[in-house]
């Protein structure tokens, strides 16, 4: 239109497609990605490292991306904790998808051999997704420690205040929101070294990183149940952390130089 400006930014939240086998596939996502480079679309990412899955997958420059990660507000009200005695079972959440890809399964198993002799965590499962009936029948087998909540809408103000650690053992992501969200009620988290999880999950002081297999979760657990001082530790680190570079008006500061550079 004569005299109307447009300009364009594109987020990538995260290459899950790597499109293994399907050539056809990855020939039409990649002529519809470099198109936006052809066009003068601005570029950013929701992490550094998918950058260069971008570049691999698509053939479009790491080097055309600005790095913006995910962000939200605070939470509106402090987050209600309940009163746990200190030898009381850690609760260990996984809140998202209910889909293999995120690792609810590993999760589930980790659970399952701490708890062989003697009940040292519960499990609480949030989420809807194809794994949903799976889900909810293996909590159903445990309900002694385990259960599933299914969908819940606003999870951090309604299921994060109840657990001690979220637990995502995922196979690939972006910058995942349920980690902001976790970070922005102090809560610490455990996960996978993947996408851009390592720029939200410091180790040692706002997490823990490890391999994507149920006996490395296991050991990191077992860490923090022997010293449970360093949970709140980390959560503190975590809400700080999240002030200093997830909260949205901070996010929204950096969209804004985007849009004047484009501008310029």
């Amino acid at each position: 239109v004569p005299g109307i400006e447009v300009i364009v930014v594109a987020t990538f939240h995260g290459v899950n497609e790597h499109f293994q086998g399907k050539p056809v596939r990855r020939a039409l996502h990649r002529w519809m990605a470099q198109r936006l480079v052809k066009h003068g679309a601005r570029l950013t990412s929701v992490d550094g490292p998918n950058t260069a899955v971008a570049e691999r997958v698509f053939g479009i420059p790491a080097s055309s991306f600005t790095v913006i990660p995910n962000g939200m507000p605070p939470p509106e009200a402090e987050p209600v904790r309940p009163t746990r005695a200190p030898d009381a079972p850690l609760v260990l959440g996984h809140v998202g998808s209910m889909i293999p890809q995120k690792g609810w399964q590993i999760l589930a198993e980790a659970a399952e051999r701490l708890n062989r002799d003697r009940v040292q965590v519960r499990v609480v499962l949030a989420g809807r997704g194809p794994d949903e009936a799976a889900a909810a029948a293996w909590a159903q087998r445990h309900a002694a420690w385990a259960e599933f909540r299914g969908f819940v809408a606003n999870p951090r103000m309604r299921v994060m205040p109840d657990l001690d650690v979220l637990c995502l053992m995922s196979q690939w992501e972006g910058l995942p929101m349920s980690i902001v969200e976790a970070m922005s009620v102090g809560l610490p988290v455990v996960a996978t070294d993947v996408g851009g999880v390592s720029e939200a999950v410091r180790p040692g002081e706002t997490g823990l990183l490890v391999a994507r297999d149920a006996g490395a979760l296991v050991a990191a657990v077992e860490g923090l149940l022997r010293d449970r001082s360093q949970l709140v530790a980390m959560g503190a680190r975590a809400r700080g952390r999240f002030a200093n570079c997830f909260q949205l008006d901070r996010v929204a500061a950096h969209y804004a130089d985007v849009y004047a550079g484009a501008r310029s």
